[in-house]
């Protein structure tokens, strides 16, 4: 439970990061199979941590194999699995929606500034500041 925390923090700080130089996109792309970029890499493959995977949203596919790559080389360093799941903007925040109604969301991902204060008050976005601050 630790490790994913630990590893939700630092691919948020990451994916913060990114959205704050890319900005918001309406990239209408079709929903990636994490396997199309290698989902892991070999020496992940090998190392699997404690078996849990974690997964995490975006919703644009160019951001996809920067961040895989930042995930492949979390998961070689820790053996800490994750899956990065691309889902299409028109079809993102209903899965979203549909996750949070049903306790079912992906452990990270991306949000947007114009939905941020209903998941904030509903308790599904965890508070960073005190870590990033």
């Amino acid at each position: 439970m630790i490790k994913k925390k630990i590893f939700g923090l630092a691919i948020s700080s990451i994916m913060a990061l990114s959205l704050a130089a890319c900005g918001s996109s309406n990239n209408e792309t079709t929903a990636g199979n994490a396997s199309q970029n290698g989902e892991t890499s070999a020496a992940a493959s090998q190392n699997s941590g404690d078996g849990s995977k974690i997964t995490v949203a975006i919703w644009d596919n160019g951001q996809k194999p920067g961040l895989q790559e930042i995930i492949n080389d979390f998961t070689a360093e820790t053996g800490y699995q994750a899956e990065l799941q691309v889902i299409t903007w028109d079809q993102y925040w209903t899965l979203l929606e549909a996750g949070a109604s049903g306790g079912d969301m992906p452990d990270v991902f991306w949000m947007h500034s114009n939905e941020s204060q209903k998941y904030m008050e509903n308790d599904i976005l965890m508070d960073l500041t005190d870590k990033i601050a």
